[in-house]
């Protein structure tokens, strides 16, 4: 519930107030009998879930390797992988700012909010 509230409220509220890319007039408009969820977006997400995971995983298998598998060490390994995967949430709120750039092509810092 912790990471809920930290990793997705926040950025959720800074990426409302993003501002809209210069382009946005030059774009035509979404077809409004297509689906909000394409077979496209669907797998984006699920790549997104499998990278998210791919960097949180061994997260916590280093924290049991460095810190052991007793009650400390996995509090600590809990604990890295909460952080983890609560910066790798921030930096992916950040890459998903716009659909056609990526976070090192525009100015990271045009959003103080997030």
């Amino acid at each position: 519930m912790w990471l809920n509230l930290i990793a997705d409220i926040v950025p959720t509220f800074a990426l409302a107030l993003d501002p809209s890319t210069p382009d946005a007039m030059q774009r035509p408009p979404r077809n409004p009998k297509d689906t909000q969820l394409s077979a496209g977006f669907a797998k984006l997400i699920v790549w997104q879930g499998v990278l998210l995971s791919a960097v949180t995983l061994p997260a916590f298998k280093i924290g049991i390797h460095r810190h052991g598998a007793d009650s400390a060490g996995l509090r600590r390994a809990t604990t890295l992988v909460f952080m983890t995967l609560t910066l790798s949430q921030v930096v992916h709120a950040l890459n998903t700012r716009s659909r056609t750039q990526s976070i090192f092509s525009g100015n990271v810092f045009s959003n103080r909010g997030l």
